[in-house]
């Protein structure tokens, strides 16, 4: 089935808790109704401050008082990141000040549990897991191959992730939900526009079934690749493509633009509860319907990452030694219709 919805809606759950970690005053924020020099980042639901919350990973630069307001943001680093043997490879974002020393993740919201098999992703019907759990790599990809290991138990109304974002609602997923363990959905949004609705592809149980025969199953530990180019995007599964997009084939006369996703990614892994009762018709159905808490283990809802992998294919224009992506606040891509992405000397790190 196509998605209905945009997992933008799990990270709003996540970057509001966050949001009142700030002491600034707040005032909302649009591209047309940028933030003021005071409180100068805003956050991409939309939100104007200056704490970690705004200025870091959030921070969209089109609506903030400049494309600069927002920090830059760390390059890709070609790695593997292990979450077996009891690994925690994350830092709570709350304590994030934007050093990809930290740790190769935040955990945004909710519960990861390490474990020797894999980290455990929670969803609660309450307590600290309640909207589910997040985690969003700290560093930037922008083109190249990115690969995780993981499964999930399908339920109806259980969403997992693993999605690249962007700062300007660029995207990127893999989305497993329902009660079928063979429910896989691609999708991929330009700028967050609604015509990103249109764009899901739920990959053929055939297909499925040839990559892991006799019968496919999430349930089972599985490698999800994206292989993300300037022309070209790629989903795989096990190492078998299952859909292609080419970028010259998303040209729009209206604008002259390039509706393809082009601009530095977050990496994130996500399950949340799209039938909690707490979003749309359209969704809830999407999902599979509402979820049935006594199918929950011990209360809790899992799913599990073993590994991300990392190969990093960066633009000719932003390699070299500088550490960090930004956006530019005098220069515009024609292409795609953001700021241009260059390299930057600038710090990462908010004090």
């Amino acid at each position: 089935m196509k998605s209905t919805f945009n997992p933008l809606l799990f990270a709003l759950v996540a970057i509001l808790s966050l949001l009142t970690l700030s002491a600034s005053a707040q005032s909302t924020c649009s591209a047309a109704s940028k933030c003021g020099q005071a409180a100068p980042c805003c956050s991409s639901y939309g939100f104007c401050g200056s704490s970690n919350a705004h200025c870091l990973g959030t921070c969209d630069p089109t609506s903030s008082f400049s494309p600069n307001s927002c920090k830059p943001m760390p390059k890709c680093k070609s790695q593997t990141i292990s979450f077996e043997n009891n690994a925690k490879p994350w830092v709570a974002a709350s304590a994030y000040r934007g050093d990809p020393n930290q740790a190769p993740f935040t955990l945004d919201q909710g519960v990861a549990e390490p474990s020797k098999t894999g980290t455990k992703m929670i969803l609660t019907k309450n307590g600290d897991a309640q909207k589910g759990t997040l985690l969003s790599s700290t560093r930037y990809w922008y083109y190249g191959t990115a690969s995780a290991v993981m499964k999930h138990g399908s339920w109806a109304g259980v969403v997992n992730t693993f999605i690249g974002m962007s700062s300007t609602k660029d995207e990127i997923d893999f989305e497993y939900t329902t009660a079928s363990d063979q429910d896989v959905e691609t999708n991929w949004y330009w700028k967050g526009d609604p015509e990103g609705y249109t764009h899901g592809f739920s990959v053929p149980n055939t297909t499925l079934n040839s990559i892991s025969a006799p019968r496919f199953s999430v349930r089972d530990w599985h490698t999800y690749t994206i292989d993300w180019s300037p022309n070209r995007l790629r989903w795989s599964i096990d190492g078998t493509v299952v859909r292609t997009l080419y970028r010259k084939n998303q040209f729009h006369k209206k604008d002259g633009l390039y509706h393809y996703p082009s601009s530095p990614m977050r990496l994130q892994l996500s399950i949340w509860g799209a039938g909690d009762g707490t979003f749309q018709k359209g969704t809830v159905d999407w999902a599979g319907g509402l979820i049935d808490w006594n199918q929950a283990t011990n209360g809790r809802f899992v799913n599990m990452v073993k590994s991300v992998s990392i190969t990093c294919a960066d633009p000719d224009d932003v390699k070299g030694t500088k550490p960090n992506y930004a956006f530019s606040s005098t220069q515009m891509n024609t292409q795609n219709g953001q700021p241009k992405v260059i390299a930057s000397s600038k710090s990462s790190i908010i004090s």
